[in-house]
């Protein structure tokens, strides 16, 4: 064993092999003891020998700024600066006691290898979290993939079924076989699957598209003299109050032709519906506006102030008066 006791100068050899550097200074700032790393770090800050703790401080604090061949990094809670050599070094001031004496202790930390690490965990979060927005994104495409295709799989059913619906329709028109009662349920169910498709498309032209098409495969032609109104409800109303036409003008008058003629007035419209059938036979207005479709019609038209007349001379006509901003 060696009994040879520690000597100043081995304590400082021994300081100055530390990766960590160190000042111990009085509390007016003059230096006790620094070791080598401390030296050569305020000589990079720098370019001067080191004198003063508060020398040191002032850089640190920002007192004196000097980037040229360092760079202080920003938010930490410690100063941090990156030197020269890529080296990385948190400082660190605290008030310590000695023989009852104020002094300050400053130290250097090399933080490269944990600054790095954080720099790649930041990156790999980054990475991660776009990752992420692309799965969202990804995954929201495909929703909206499958949703399309479901929606087209369940129109390819209806349009099937709709199929189905009007051959069995039109069997019973040309032919005179088969149950009526039938027939006119599938009708209706036709209508329902028309207007169930999309809802909304009954408000704007759409709507009135996919009327024709009905017509059209009923073997009715439907003509449109003047403009649709721009009021969505109105427009809703007028395929419905069509409907209860359309169903006369197959069954009853026998017609091929459907006709409706749009009037736009300052605060009022006015369709007339007509088709080119046989009139009804021995009946009076007052008799065919009792029928049940017909009551349809009204029960739509009280719900807007609307009112409709039936003529009968020279040809059928359902003329329906729809008053402007109707409010449902």
């Amino acid at each position: 064993m060696f009994n040879k006791k520690l000597g100043n100068k081995d304590i400082k050899e021994s300081l100055d092999n530390l990766p960590t550097g160190i000042i111990v200074a009085k509390e007016n700032g003059v230096i006790l003891l620094a070791n080598k790393k401390m030296y050569d770090l305020y000589f990079q800050l720098s370019g001067k020998i080191l004198q003063s703790i508060y020398s040191f401080l002032d850089f640190l604090n920002g007192k004196i700024i000097n980037t040229d061949n360092v760079i202080f990094l920003k938010n930490t809670k410690v100063p941090t600066i990156i030197f020269e050599d890529n080296q990385i070094y948190s400082f660190m001031l605290k008030e310590i006691y000695l023989n009852d004496k104020k002094h300050l202790q400053l130290t250097a930390s090399n933080v490269t290898e944990l600054y790095n690490l954080n720099q790649k965990l930041i990156e790999k979060n980054n990475e991660l979290k776009n990752a992420r927005i692309k799965i969202l994104k990804t995954k929201k495409q495909l929703k909206k993939i499958i949703n399309k295709n479901e929606i087209v799989d369940a129109k390819m059913k209806i349009h099937q079924t709709m199929g189905t619906n009007l051959a069995t329709i039109k069997h019973y028109l040309y032919t005179g076989s088969g149950n009526i009662n039938k027939s006119l349920y599938m009708w209706n169910s036709t209508f329902n699957i028309l207007e169930n498709m999309n809802e909304e498309n009954l408000t704007d032209d759409k709507g009135f598209d996919s009327f024709i098409k009905a017509a059209n495969d009923m073997g009715i032609k439907v003509f449109l003299t003047g403009n649709l109104p721009d009021d969505a409800n109105i427009i809703k109303i007028i395929i419905h109050i069509g409907k209860e036409c359309l169903i006369n003008a197959v069954l009853h008058a026998k017609a091929d032709a459907m006709f409706f003629n749009v009037e736009t007035y300052d605060d009022s419209y006015t369709i007339e519906i007509s088709n080119n059938g046989e009139n009804p036979i021995n009946k009076t207005k007052d008799e065919i506006k009792s029928g049940g479709g017909f009551m349809s019609i009204q029960k739509q038209l009280n719900h807007i102030n609307g009112r409709f007349e039936v003529n009968t001379d020279p040809t059928f006509s359902l003329k329906l008066y729809l008053p402007k901003a109707t409010i449902f």
